[in-house]
């Protein structure tokens, strides 16, 4: 529980830094990320970027298969095969519109909350149990878990999305964009705290329907019990919420992809091919899986797909933090405490990173050659030296128009006052211009009988 609640936190201060770097700026964070670094630096954060959004859909693919089976009996494999055409459920939400694609969303999250309320409600838990799970603790072999509770809390896909799905809402009126980026803490804290609620459920449920029981090795086991402990009506409840989940996920990680892509490489890709590709990325890893080592690896897996997120955030995290951070955003640069705030949660990520690659060598590989401490030695340092070039290289805007809102404004009333000073010159104003474009427009606009009426009076005269 207590890294839900240190997750959740995290992802409020870093998505309201992403919805201040799209609402100032007017551009989503992969358009800045190549806007500010080095053009050797942007293709790796591209990749690093695309490797995070196939691991999503990774775990969308298994968590719609796995609801579709517990549902409906259908074996893995087809229900991973299956999920490449929910393509035409995308394609049908784009052609209706941003407005019915936010409703759709909101809706299966209502749907997946109603459901695991439900669930608590039936399990009836631990009141002293959920306030005990609040401390911290890590228990021995819970580090990938913890792991990629935070990934899949935070996602680092959702840092782009959000900063490019807020641009809908910028505005020229620098006191608007305030106004706006104050809301922007308000939207993140309440969406998020959504989240926990929805994840908080999910791990109240577990602890109260299987500790102390039948171990639980996948999800197919936790339905199974589920099924003999509560009836039949709380296993389907299940099934649905997690088939909800995966759809919900599959829209905003084809949404992150295609706004990735066009920000890092501005390549523009048709939605449905895009969809396809991430799609199809996806399937390939999870149908070896189940063919080589079975259904029953399926689960771990999808906790593997969410510690690649976390392992992928700091890449996202750094650019966000040092650009919000930046000279070149004015008056909404982050303030000193904000910085303290980002920077510790980097060092936080980073560091459990580099905790849990020292955990599994200890445990998989203390018996190993030489060659393979080695390799692992130098895969850290790679991680390390990276983070740390991404972190402290220079950067800066190679856009000339990156312009804050206060001088945009400003520049504005130095028009308007040339165009005063040239009235008072004797120069024509802008009202006179209209004036005389209206009396035009009425000459020219006169009906042919009007101008017959005007020439017979003049002959007659």
């Amino acid at each position: 529980m207590w890294v839900l609640l240190v997750s959740n936190m995290f992802a409020i201060v870093l998505q309201s830094l992403s919805a201040k770097l799209g609402l100032v700026t007017k551009k989503d964070l992969s358009q800045q990320c190549s806007n500010f670094y080095p053009s050797h630096v942007t293709p790796l954060l591209w990749i690093l970027a695309e490797v995070a959004i196939a691991a999503t859909d990774l775990a969308e693919v298994l968590g719609t298969a796995i609801g579709l089976k517990l549902l409906f009996g259908l074996p893995l494999i087809w229900g991973v095969l299956l999920t490449a055409f929910d393509t035409l459920l995308f394609l049908l939400l784009q052609r209706l519109g941003h407005r019915i694609t936010e409703v759709v969303i909101l809706g299966l999250m209502t749907l997946i909350s109603a459901c695991f309320v439900v669930e608590m409600v039936i399990s009836k838990p631990d009141i002293k149990g959920i306030v005990r799970g609040a401390v911290p603790s890590l228990p021995r072999g819970s580090l990938p878990v913890v792991t990629g509770i935070l990934g899949a809390t935070i996602m680092p896909h959702n840092l782009y999305l959000h900063s490019g799905l807020i641009l809908s809402r910028a505005s020229d009126n620098p006191v608007i964009t305030k106004r706006y980026c104050r809301f922007a803490i308000v939207d993140a804290f309440l969406s998020l705290n959504m989240a926990l609620f929805v994840n908080a459920a999910i791990l109240i449920v577990s602890c109260a329907s299987f500790f102390g029981k039948k171990e639980i090795v996948a999800i197919e086991d936790a339905h199974e019990m589920m099924h003999s402990l509560f009836g039949k009506a709380a296993s389907v409840v299940f099934g649905v919420a997690l088939l909800a989940s995966g759809q919900s996920s599959t829209i905003c990680g084809t949404l992150a992809g295609q706004m990735v892509m066009e920000g890092f490489v501005n390549l523009k890709v048709r939605p449905w091919i895009r969809r396809l590709i991430t799609r199809g990325i996806a399937i390939l890893p999870a149908v070896l899986v189940l063919v080589i080592f079975g259904e029953r690896n399926g689960t771990s897996l999808l906790v593997w797909s969410q510690v690649i997120l976390s392992i992928q955030l700091p890449f996202a995290m750094i650019p966000l933090i040092r650009i919000t951070s930046h000279s070149e955003m004015k008056e909404y640069r982050n303030g000193i405490l904000t910085r303290i705030v980002g920077w510790s949660c980097v060092l936080f990520v980073i560091g459990l990173n580099i905790w849990l690659v020292i955990d599994l060598f200890i445990s998989y590989f203390r018996e190993s050659s030489v060659v393979v401490w080695i390799a692992g030695c130098l895969g850290c340092l790679v991680f390390v030296t990276t983070l740390g070039y991404i972190a402290f290289c220079k950067i800066g805007p190679k856009d000339t128009q990156f312009v804050s809102l206060e001088e945009e404004d400003s520049g504005k009333n130095n028009v308007e006052q040339e165009l005063s000073e040239q009235n008072q010159e004797g120069v024509p104003s802008k009202d006179d211009v209209d004036s005389a474009d209206l009396n035009a427009t009425n000459m020219i606009s006169s009906s042919p009988q009007e101008e017959l009426t005007k020439r017979n009076s003049l002959e007659l005269s």
